[in-house]
């Protein structure tokens, strides 16, 4: 179990930590990486209770959709998919896969978040 919640705090201090630039969208990018960095605290506190790991998931999809509102174009785009990725990933101890799921799509949201965020 410690393994799934450092991978899911791994991929989303990487997705973030590393997009914010100083273009146009730097207070949305800033709100983004806040939003992470709750996200961080929450799944970190969270120890193996799955379900509130799965909270976490669903309130930074949840923070993630707000911003979105307020973004267009490209950060827009990356916010709303990731978002529905967050949103959608629910890590069940059954189900294994899940958590490589996610992985494998958050792995490209690097490079989009950094470059709408620029």
């Amino acid at each position: 179990m410690r393994i799934v919640r450092f991978a899911i705090v791994a991929v989303a201090a990487t997705t973030f930590l590393t997009a914010c630039g100083l273009g146009a969208n730097t207070a949305l990018c800033a709100e983004a990486t806040k939003a992470l960095l709750d996200y961080t605290s929450q799944v970190t506190g969270a120890g193996t209770d799955l379900d509130a790991i799965n909270k976490a998931n669903a309130d930074l999809s949840g923070k993630l959709t707000d911003i979105s509102a307020k973004a267009d174009g490209d950060l827009k785009k990356t916010l709303d998919s990731m978002a529905e990725t967050w949103g959608s990933l629910k890590i069940d101890p059954a189900d294994p896969n899940s958590i490589t799921e996610f992985t494998t799509k958050s792995s490209t949201f690097d490079q989009e978040l950094r470059a709408a965020c620029v």
